[in-house]
């Protein structure tokens, strides 16, 4: 932190906001014995609001550091790997699914569920230690601190929302024509974007209008249906990979595919209230709402005062 006495800007916010988030991680990677699903939900979901904080950043720090954090983060993230995100689509397709194939299914989820029970009894140090640098650089890299409220407004918020929209559109252009289903890569890039764009309205939530809440909601939905596809897509590829009868393979590919549809059909509707605005409306209602935090009214203590009245 600061070595004097000062107002809070807008990335004194974000600096204090990512310490925060770093806390919560080790806390429960420290208290938990063995990392649930839910537990990796909750991870995921902290490590991609810091990826979308270092995102509003990264045009005005220096390309080493957003590197390394880049690098970090996305060690951490394969560390709770994918297999999550297959199990939850197999959860959802035994919802649809008749007796016949639910057993198919379950059969298909235990080799996923093996290696997630592997994976989590081996990787809980290693997060530990990812997270405690990430901790140490947010606490040290003084030019996180000194990046402009305006640039991280139009070369954070701004660029992400830009961003989230064409991607989403590309994937309704896609899947309008005959063509194969978007792939993981595509879906994850998409899912990446949006959830950047849905987590920075998250950092101003409380200065925003009604108009820019409902489009938070509809980001935050958008980017979960794309996480589905996302998750589906993944386990349709483990599928291929088992030895099941041809009846057997026909109907969890039909399964999939009505799950497809199901999840194209609510994309489209989240996208239009997702992106209800253009960039430049969009940018300016972003740059109103972090003018109406209020930051430079809350003195920002040094460092050492702060550990001192621990």
């Amino acid at each position: 932190m600061a070595s004097s006495y000062g107002r809070m800007q807008f990335a004194d916010y974000l600096v204090s906001y990512a310490l925060q988030t770093l806390n919560r991680c080790l806390l429960k990677v420290s208290n938990s014995s063995e990392l649930t699903l839910k537990d990796e939900r909750v991870l995921q979901e902290h490590l991609a609001h810091l990826q979308s904080v270092w995102q509003m950043m990264q045009m005005s720090i220096g390309k080493l550091a957003f590197e390394q954090a880049a690098s970090r983060l996305r060690e951490a993230a394969l560390l709770l790997g994918r297999d999550a995100h297959q199990l939850q689509a197999s959860q959802q397709l035994l919802e649809f699914a008749d007796d016949r194939d639910r057993e198919v299914l379950r059969r298909l989820q235990l080799p996923l569920e093996s290696e997630h029970q592997v994976r989590s009894a081996s990787r809980r140090e290693r997060l530990g230690d990812l997270l405690q640098q990430e901790s140490a650089c947010w606490r040290d890299y003084q030019p996180l601190r000194q990046v402009p409220a305006a640039d991280l407004v139009e070369h954070g918020m701004g660029r992400a929302y830009r961003k989230a929209q064409r991607l989403v559109h590309r994937l309704d252009a896609q899947r309008g024509s005959d063509a194969a289903p978007p792939g993981p890569k595509r879906l994850q890039r998409t899912a990446r974007w949006i959830a950047h764009a849905a987590n920075h309205l998250d950092l101003v939530r409380t200065a925003l209008a009604d108009a820019g809440r409902a489009q938070r909601w509809h980001l935050g939905r958008l980017h979960g249906k794309v996480e589905q596809q996302l998750g589906l897509e993944l386990f349709a590829r483990h599928v291929v990979k088992i030895d099941l009868k041809p009846k057997q393979m026909a109907r969890i590919e039909a399964l999939v595919e009505r799950q497809r549809v199901h999840l194209d059909k609510q994309r489209r509707k989240l996208a239009a209230g997702a992106f209800s605005l253009s960039v430049d409306e969009y940018v300016a209602q972003s740059q109103q709402a972090v003018d109406k935090l209020g930051l430079e009214e809350i003195t920002l203590l040094p460092l050492e005062v702060l550990e001192a009245q621990r």
